[in-house]
């Protein structure tokens, strides 16, 4: 593949996840009862769901391609296989990636990847939108997800730090 046509997620959502370049703050969500501690790249926003947070652009939906970052517990089986790894032993991270031939957005990709913190099985799950032929790279979701630190729940509100 030219290098020209590989795409990668997009830019802004999450340019600045490769280590703690571009980490302006955290966000905290209540999983259980632990407390799940995520990195949020600058420009990015967080928000806290039942059992979990949320983290995208601003005004993400107003784009043709958008894209979200969804921080759950991993509960059964992955929708898609994680025939992948990165890292190993405490900072093991199984994904998958999928494709499905999309329409006048790109073809629809989703990245889900999963590991332990302490007790809790983490599922990071990307779905963006990528034009023909172009690519995601895993990367910055893997750093993403690999910042994710837990602690017990002191009766904490989910939402973003």
């Amino acid at each position: 593949m030219h290098p020209a046509t590989r795409l990668m997620i997009p830019a802004l959502l999450l340019a600045a996840c490769h280590g703690a370049e571009g980490i302006t703050r955290s966000a905290d969500a209540i999983i259980g009862d632990v407390v799940v501690t995520v990195a949020i790249p600058d420009g990015l926003e967080a928000g806290g769901i039942p059992g979990g947070l949320t983290i995208r652009r601003p005004r993400a939906e107003q784009t043709r391609r958008p894209s979200e970052l969804t921080l759950t517990a991993a509960g059964g089986v992955s929708p898609i296989p994680l025939d992948r790894a990165h890292g190993t032993g405490a900072a093991a991270i199984r994904y998958g990636l999928k494709r499905e031939a999309g329409g006048s957005g790109g073809d629809a990709v989703t990245l889900i990847a999963e590991r332990r913190c302490g007790m809790l099985p983490l599922r990071l799950r990307l779905d963006t939108q990528v034009e023909e032929n172009g690519t995601v790279d895993p990367a910055p979701v893997l750093a993403m997800l690999a910042s994710a630190r837990c602690s017990p729940s002191a009766g904490r509100m989910s939402g973003a730090g």
